[in-house]
């Protein structure tokens, strides 16, 4: 039996020759430039949802002050014609103004109810800027 030829010998495990397979540095180098450009474009992108998800959160909190002040209309807080305002501990204002709203038909005058206009207003600092919810309903209330 003649002996393999050099190439057809099998592969010690050992470090790699010259000429076996494997990832030159310059392969490296470029699949970490790649790396790095994907991740520079992916970024922006995520500090903008990062600062939507914030934003979203603020104006849920003030939709959650603006429904537990309208809750609060009628049962802890009569409704009459005049002005409330508050801050919450966290930095949200408030501020509810209660008028008369025109007379309708739908109420006949023998009944001791009267309907009021409220309107509600939530507002906080947001990015150093001023922000605010505006919310305007009515309610039945006593008459005055």
């Amino acid at each position: 039996m003649s002996p393999l030829p050099p190439d057809h010998r099998p592969l010690e495990h050992g470090p790699l020759e010259h000429g076996q397979a494997g990832f030159t540095l310059m392969e490296v180098l470029v699949a970490f430039a790649i790396l790095a450009v994907a991740l520079g474009a992916l970024l922006p992108q995520l500090s903008l949802t990062l600062k939507s998800v914030g934003r979203l959160e603020r104006r849920e909190r003030a939709a959650s002050i603006a429904e537990a002040r309208l809750d609060a209309l009628g049962t802890e807080v009569p409704v009459r014609p005049g002005e409330a305002e508050g801050t919450t501990e966290d930095g949200y204002t408030w501020r509810t103004v209660i008028c008369c709203a025109l007379p309708r038909n739908t109420v006949p005058n023998a009944v001791p109810l009267q309907l009021y206009q409220v309107a509600l207003t939530v507002a906080w600092t947001e990015a150093g800027r001023p922000a605010e919810l505006a919310v305007q309903t009515e309610r039945l209330g006593w008459k005055e």
